[in-house]
């Protein structure tokens, strides 16, 4: 499995382009988001070029065959020409997965209070939510993120979060 690209400007008649996202030795690429990152808080931006940030789910075939419960992990990819082409991060998965069989379906938004890009990453399975930042602070929030996610509550399936006033 892979992720589509296509462009609409009504919703009803669509224009395909390539793939965007062809699985790799993670696995295969499953559902996810994106998000314009105006400000480059995430620091993908180069020479003046907005990034396009995604995050999706990495499916490993092998892993789901051997009854693990650990086959689904999150990844991001940038695009910096609008979505034509797109960077997987190197250092996938940014998050992985605790041990939660259904481990998936992440959405990543532009979180103005804070004027920065984070992830909601409303996984299916038992549901968790927490924030990815900056990129460099990847490696510091995965030691964290199983104190983290053994506290979250439950919620229902991939739901998208809104600050409401």
């Amino acid at each position: 499995m892979h992720w589509g690209h296509a462009e609409s400007k009504d919703l009803i008649h669509w224009k395909e382009f390539p793939i965007a996202l062809y699985p790799d030795s993670l696995g295969y690429i499953f559902s996810g988001s994106a998000v314009v990152d105006s400000n480059n808080t995430s620091g993908f931006g180069k020479s003046g070029k907005i990034p396009l940030i995604a995050i999706f789910t990495h499916h490993d075939p092998k892993g789901e065959r051997e009854g693990r419960n650990d086959f689904q992990n999150e990844s991001v990819a940038y695009s910096l020409d609008n979505g034509t082409t797109w960077t997987k991060y190197s250092s996938n998965p940014v998050l992985k997965n605790p041990g939660i069989r259904d481990f998936r379906d992440p959405k990543v938004m532009w979180y103005a209070p804070e004027k920065k890009v984070g992830d909601d990453a409303c996984h299916a399975g038992p549901y968790h939510v927490f924030l990815i930042t900056k990129p460099e602070r990847l490696a510091k929030k995965k030691a964290n993120l199983a104190k983290l996610l053994a506290r979250m509550a439950v919620f229902g399936s991939a739901p998208t979060f809104l600050r409401l006033n």
